[in-house]
């Protein structure tokens, strides 16, 4: 019986807030036992166990087993490097407490590098060295075991965490992975048969466009985490690659012809553009078709199905239409359109049959050579952070060098960890504010927790159900969206200041100081933030980004390598969503570096497709097309009134061309149309350099 959609949106509610408090129950069920198991096997820090276990816990089993494997490694990684810190400075506390800045700060470079769990092991790697060598400066020759220690409570607590996720009502990523493939293949469906038949508004065409783009990047990270969970992700890593190689390619496609018809809005475009609707109309007819089966694995097996049927009587309809146009420029437009729309049907069948061969877990050819996810990292902004992280070190073991005082090592350690869990965040000034709010909140829990409600209490079976009530609180704002920082925060806060241990203490004037040397910890890693900003914060360093979106047009241009048009499209959509994480939301800003954002995407396709066909031609052709994309490079380099003119003059030189071969046309025509249009980003970018004196860097 179907659901009405009252009952439906229900029916989700119930079931979302029933996976919500599972979480929470068993995160707080995972830290009491490791808790517990620390007491029972006299670690020396309980405390380091259960931030562990808070840390590492996430409603999805895939997702603790990732974050369990590169802790492991970060922690031992750090650890060693304590201990050799440790070794080498043992007399000469300046040297070793610069030379910890300079650890945590390489660390914190590398986590900026990756923004997958790789780069989770690089801030453990960070603030463990910390942990192990700091508290030991007065006594180094209890570095080992204090290294020892370190890496026990931590493996400990990634047993437990790992057990109780992957066992006790799991939540399975893999689900997670198969339900947004899903929603991929229904968005892309819907989107294509509805924007072209004018089902859509425009108003909300860019927000489907930046969708793909984030569907594409959710599914690449899910399936680097559904590894650990399964051999279900193992077995099938190289079809989702493939998977995800054929959407870019079918969504790429789909984004340069609506931005043809987008174009083509004028009386000198309107029969072009009629003509154009007329030749979709089947295509649309069988997307919508499809969409009616309730099964996603039904609509990819009817677009499997149909689709190469389908594609004789497409071009068959283009002969008659195309017949019927007189001016050339009219024919040129509508050749161009229909040149998109026929390589969408067989970009999407390709797609649609990906998607069979994923879900029927069909082997790939052996011979097939599945192309990794490209990413795009930016060494200088990965420099900046690394600058930065060292600087806030400094800074604050210079603070407990000078005060001489006994907690001035706790600010230092709150420090190390702010500063190495914020090194890969995209908006470091906001996530410091949520994880202050968070900490602010669990100091004062523990302050009430130690000293109201466990003094009155005997046994762990007491001190658990003292604490419970906070962790549930804790691990709640986990859940919702928006405050995971400020629940992480209060987890680590409540965790280190409750202090659990054999023999508990309740000096108040030492809890005090302990909270004092955190804030102090945090105020001084804040000032590091606000006077060396990151790239959300710094014009100049966005605009640096910017710089590297646009290369990829250079790099479609003029790079030889074996998968080009995977690694540039792959690429560009990574950075379109790191542009987007920098940027505020809805602001002009962001329209701006989105708007620039799906220049480079449609511009590198036309010219990625435009090298593979330029065997076609003949030796002349070939020539001026190299001129023409020498030409193309330099403007997305430098655009300027005279890279312009150069372009254009080039684009139109080879479209007029005796020689030029008809399968290039289409491409031409694309980037001419783009090159033409005032209004376009590239356009305003090079109407402004050319009134500006500086040039580009005044008008990006």
């Amino acid at each position: 019986m179907r659901r009405t959609p009252v009952m439906q949106q229900l029916h989700e509610g119930l079931a979302g807030a029933g996976r919500d408090w599972l979480f929470v129950a068993r995160a707080a069920a995972a830290m009491l036992v490791a808790a517990w198991l620390a007491l029972r096997f006299n670690l020396e820090n309980p405390a380091s166990t259960m931030i562990t276990v808070g840390i590492v816990m996430h409603p999805h089993s895939g997702m603790v087993l990732a974050k369990s494997f590169y802790r492991a490694i970060g922690t031992l990684c750090g650890s060693f490097a304590g201990l050799l810190l440790v070794a080498l400075f043992a007399q000469q506390h300046l040297w070793l407490l610069g030379s910890m800045a300079l650890w945590l700060g390489a660390c914190a470079g590398g986590a900026a590098l990756y923004r997958n769990f790789k780069s989770y092991g690089f801030v453990l790697a960070g603030y463990t060295a910390g942990i192990v060598a700091i508290p030991v400066l007065s006594t180094p020759t209890a570095a080992f075991d204090s290294a020892v220690m370190r890496v026990s409570e931590v493996l400990l607590a990634l047993i437990v965490a790992a057990v109780f996720s992957d066992v006790l009502l799991p939540q399975r990523l893999r689900d997670v992975l198969r339900q947004t493939v899903r929603a991929q293949l229904a968005g892309l469906l819907g989107f294509a048969a509805d924007s072209l038949s004018g089902r859509l508004p425009r108003g909300n065409l860019e927000a489907a466009h930046l969708r793909a783009v984030r569907e594409v990047l959710e599914i690449e990270n899910l399936r680097s985490s559904v590894v650990f969970e399964s051999e279900y992700g193992v077995d099938r890593s190289p079809h989702l690659k493939r998977l995800n190689q054929a959407y870019m390619a079918a969504s790429g496609t789909f984004l340069s012809l609506h931005h043809l018809m987008n174009r083509l809005q004028s009386p000198r475009g309107e029969k072009a553009r009629t003509s154009i609707k007329q030749l979709f109309e089947p295509l649309a007819a069988q997307l919508h078709a499809s969409l009616r089966h309730d099964h996603a694995i039904a609509r990819a097996r009817h677009l499997q199905r149909v689709l190469p049927e389908l594609r004789p009587m497409l071009q068959q309809r283009i002969d008659g239409l195309q017949s019927a146009l007189d001016a050339r420029d009219t024919r040129l437009d509508f050749a161009t359109g229909a040149e998109l729309v026929l390589r969408f049907a067989d970009e999407l069948c390709t797609y649609a049959a990906a998607y069979v061969v994923l879900v029927d877990a069909q082997p790939l050819p052996a011979d097939e050579d599945v192309p990794s996810f490209s990413r795009e990292s930016d060494h200088l902004d990965a420099l900046w952070v690394m600058v930065r992280t060292t600087c806030v070190m400094l800074g604050l073991g210079a603070f407990w060098i000078a005060s001489a005082w006994s907690f001035g090592s706790g600010a230092m350690l709150i420090g190390a960890i702010f500063s190495a869990l914020l090194a890969s965040a995209p908006r470091p000034l906001l996530g410091l504010r949520q994880m202050t709010l968070g900490y602010t909140g669990g100091i004062v829990a523990a302050f009430i927790c130690r000293f109201v409600v466990l003094v009155h209490m005997d046994g762990f079976m007491l001190l658990a159900t003292g604490m419970l009530p906070f962790l549930l609180l804790g691990f709640y704002l986990y859940t919702r969206p928006g405050l995971t920082g400020a629940g992480t925060g209060f987890v680590i806060a409540f965790c280190y200041m409750l202090g659990v241990r054999e023999s508990p203490g309740f000096d108040v004037a030492h809890f005090l100081n302990d909270a004092i040397s955190q804030w102090i910890g945090i105020a001084g890693t804040a000032t590091g933030f606000l006077v060396l900003a990151h790239a959300s914060d710094s014009r100049w360093l966005r605009q640096r980004l910017l710089r590297r979106l646009r290369s990829q047009v250079v790099r479609a241009c003029c790079a030889r390598t074996p998968h080009l048009r995977h690694d540039v499209e792959s690429a560009s959509r990574d950075l379109f969503n790191q542009v987007l994480a920098l940027s505020k939301p809805r602001s002009e800003e962001a329209r701006h570096l989105i708007a620039w954002a799906m220049s480079v995407a449609e511009t590198a396709r036309a010219v990625m497709v435009l090298r593979e066909q330029r065997m076609r031609g003949g030796e002349a052709a070939r020539a001026c097309l190299g001129a023409m994309l020498a030409a193309l490079a330099e403007l997305y380099e430098q655009p300027g009134p005279s890279s312009y003119w150069k372009a254009r003059r080039q684009v139109t030189h080879l479209i007029d061309a005796q020689n030029t071969p008809t399968a290039w046309m289409p491409s031409l025509h694309l980037l001419r149309l783009a090159l033409l249009e005032a209004d376009s980003v590239l356009g305003r970018a090079v109407q402004a350099a050319s009134m500006t004196p500086g040039g580009l860097s005044h008008a990006a």
